[in-house]
């Protein structure tokens, strides 16, 4: 019984050591890595751009939960 409870505390201190979030856009920041990311906003949901954006312009954009700055029309 003493062994269970042994490895039970032990498991626990691995978890809360190295258990950290999955997603590493959790722990990011939410700025804007470019300082052009204003006057781009237009290409914040296009096709062709979406993926570079989301890693440059994510406070502009709004990819972090921060409300952008502009209104889509």
């Amino acid at each position: 019984m003493k062994l269970l409870f042994l490895f039970s505390i032990l498991f626990l201190i691995i978890v809360t050591v190295f258990g950290g979030p999955l997603n590493s856009e959790e722990e990011e920041e939410c700025v804007d890595k470019s300082e052009y990311c204003k006057h781009i906003k237009n290409n914040c949901f296009d096709t062709k751009y979406e993926k570079l954006m989301k890693t440059q312009c994510r406070a502009t954009c709004g990819f972090c939960g921060v409300k952008p700055d502009f209104e889509l029309i």
